[in-house]
């Protein structure tokens, strides 16, 4: 037996799972490696944010919820992976297998199925259509900031330890002699 079929029994028996993680597909909020705390759902237990983990091509996906639906085969959820520009095809009710509920980040799990996390997860899945224009957008401020942070953090750092060696108190001007 496989680890995606012993994962699938486990939750079926009402076990939660806990999932180490391999892709990039929902970075920037679950990153390579993390491991995913996953309980199981039926698909009516779903809303608009959750992450859901599902069975495709005999593997496990873990995509953000951005829609819900029926139609004639059944209930389904539009999902999508939030560095994704496309939606999955929907996902029907036999797919589904559990909602990730915590991620671990070193050594430490951040829990999402409280009130925080629920708005956040909400707030994902809005901008998640547009994240084709969103995120090169945020990639490229955050390149900027990390070329700016280190001089400006570099210049503030020195100045309250230059100012104590120097006997006068942080944040007092420094008037040179004679003047």
């Amino acid at each position: 037996m496989d680890s995606t079929a012993l994962a699938c029994e486990l939750l079926k028996l009402g076990h939660q799972v806990r999932i180490p993680t391999i892709g990039t597909s929902m970075y920037p909020h679950i990153r390579f490696g993390e491991v995913i705390h996953v309980e199981p759902v039926e698909i009516s237990g779903l809303v608009v944010g959750d992450i859901v983990v599902y069975t495709s091509d005999r593997r496990m996906v873990a995509h953000r919820v951005i829609r819900r639906g029926e139609d004639a085969e059944g209930s389904f959820v539009l999902a999508k992976g939030d560095s994704f520009h496309v939606f999955d095809c929907p996902v029907r009710e036999e797919q589904v297998i559990g909602r990730v509920v915590a991620i671990e980040r070193n050594g430490r799990a951040r829990r999402l199925d409280h009130r925080r996390g629920r708005l956040l997860a909400r707030f994902w899945a809005l901008i998640s259509p547009s994240s084709r224009w969103i995120y090169p957008a945020v990639g490229r401020t955050r390149r900027a900031f990390r070329f700016l942070l280190p001089l400006v953090g570099g210049r503030l750092r020195e100045r309250p330890s230059r100012a104590r060696s120097q006997g006068r108190a942080p944040g007092a001007l420094a008037v040179p002699p004679g003047e």
